[in-house]
């Protein structure tokens, strides 16, 4: 099933690093100091301009001059948070969270937000245990009622991938409800963790709203109809396939061998045989000699001889062997059509690669027998001699003519 997504770390921060300022809402702006604003305002022209080495260093410098605990302190953090975020450093990102965290009183709705881009940063650094243990009693107070729906998909993501899938259910659900316009990677993240617990219906529910949210994206088509055959609803699963077809989805070769292999079993040989050759013919899979002769035994299915022949006849045309032929002989001999097998024998036969080249010659023997061509049936006789397995079937044939004066068999 689908692999689960990390959510982007700087998507995150890009939402929430804005909001630390908030931090003084105890203290007037102005106590801040207004020359550590234009510092600060200074560095903010760095990080624009990429240079990042620089804006940390003078940040640093700044943190050095500041308190453990003050506003300035924070305003310093906040601006460090962010560079450290853009240069992919997170267990820097992540210190300075916590130092925010564990020094600042902080409105619920700032706190939620710093947990969440906290819980990203750990994640990156594989901190999935210290994610678990951060979140759940942060989601579980009452108190909070958090209604940020992204912790909890983050909480969700983090037991899945511990294999926690029956606690991640409810969790992820929970994200999804609170979130009215929640994107695939989310329904899709709740898929997994619903095909793991073998939830096979629950996950049809699921991925039906994927479709709904993207119905030309193909694998959701085909992981739809895998779900109703888990649950022994061939007839729910073909239907599916057929209307993702219809919209050009699944033209793979995968699709189209499932879809044959659904109405062969539901007794609809004619239907697969008509949509494999639609697809051979039209390009859509290639045109091989293993195509044709699967085309072939399916027209077999739905009693189609001639139309199986003709199949037979282009896996020939392909195949780096004669055993296509061959059975395109066997065919036309069980139809009486002699003269037609013996001419796709002996190509067969010329072409070489036969499984068993003296059935071959003693077939093409009593075809040509058929056909009143002694010398040739003579002939053909002669070389499967030489094949141990129908030596002796030959030489009777030989014996039979010698004493029959060349008379041909009726």
């Amino acid at each position: 099933m689908t692999v689960i997504k990390r959510v982007s770390l700087t998507r995150i921060f890009q939402l929430y690093i804005l909001l630390i300022p908030t931090l003084f809402l105890n203290i007037p702006e102005a106590h801040a100091g207004k020359a550590l604003q234009q510092l600060l305002a200074d560095i903010q022209l760095f990080i624009t301009a990429g240079r990042y080495e620089k804006a940390q260093m003078d940040a640093e410098v700044l943190l050095e001059q500041t308190k453990h605990g003050s506003q300035k302190r924070a305003m310093v953090l906040r601006t460090l948070t962010q560079i450290a975020m853009l240069r992919g450093d997170y267990t820097t990102t992540s210190d300075h969270i916590l130092e925010l965290l564990d020094n600042y009183t902080l409105p619920n709705d700032l706190r939620i937000s710093l947990e969440t881009s906290l819980a990203q940063a750990w994640l990156q650094q594989g901190k999935v245990d210290n994610v678990i243990d951060r979140l759940t009693p942060l989601l579980n107070n009452e108190q909070l009622s958090v209604s940020n729906p992204l912790p909890w998909m983050i909480l969700a993501s983090a037991l899945a991938s511990r294999e926690r899938h029956s606690e991640a259910l409810p969790v992820m659900k929970k994200a999804i409800a609170l979130n009215r316009h929640s994107p695939a990677a989310w329904h899709e993240l709740l898929l997994s963790i619903q095909f793991q617990l073998e939830a096979y219906e629950d996950s049809i529910t699921t991925v039906k709203t994927l479709l709904d949210i993207h119905p030309y994206r193909a694998r959701y088509w085909r992981q739809l109809a895998s779900l109703y055959l888990m649950l022994d609803k061939p007839d729910d699963a073909l239907a599916i396939l057929e209307t993702g077809a219809s919209h050009n989805l699944l033209d793979r070769l995968p699709d189209i061998g499932q879809m044959s292999w659904l109405r062969q079993s539901s007794g609809q040989p004619a239907q697969a045989a008509r949509h494999l050759a639609s697809a051979l013919e039209n390009g859509t899979i290639a045109s091989n000699a293993k195509h044709w002769e699967q085309l072939g035994e399916l027209w077999l299915n739905a009693r189609e001889t001639a139309l199986a022949i003709e199949a037979f006849a282009k896996a020939g045309e392909h195949a780096d062997n004669g055993q296509p032929w061959q059975r395109q002989a066997e065919l036309q001999i069980h139809i009486h059509e002699w003269q037609g097998a013996t001419a796709s024998l002996s190509r067969a036969i010329d072409k070489g690669g036969l499984k068993d080249v003296g059935k071959a010659w003693l077939l093409l023997g009593y075809l040509h027998l058929k056909s009143d061509n002694i010398d040739e049936a003579t002939q053909a006789f002669q070389s499967a001699t030489d094949w141990e397995t129908v030596q002796n079937d030959a030489q009777q044939w030989l014996t039979w003519l010698a004493q029959s004066n060349g008379q041909p068999n009726d």
